[in-house]
């Protein structure tokens, strides 16, 4: 794969698991990641915000935390 080419690869890989999810692409900046579930009577609403400012991916955190054995529950 050419680096330049990164979008295009992304567009051709295939899941590989179909699960019948919608496909979200793969951004450093994502939108619209908000949600609502309802458990029992009660709805929940939750919402994501990205800081255009900051110097780490969500993904990149997560493999820190996972390096580091941090422990998520608390």
């Amino acid at each position: 794969m050419n680096s330049n080419n990164w979008r295009e690869h992304a567009a051709s890989v295939k899941p590989l698991i179909e699960t019948g999810r919608e496909w979200l692409p793969l951004v450093k900046y994502p939108r619209d990641l908000g949600f609502t579930k309802t458990i029992g009577g009660t709805t929940y609403a939750v919402n994501s915000h990205f800081s255009q400012n900051a110097s780490e991916s969500m993904l990149r955190i997560i493999l820190r935390w996972i390096d580091n054995g941090t422990d998520v529950a608390e």
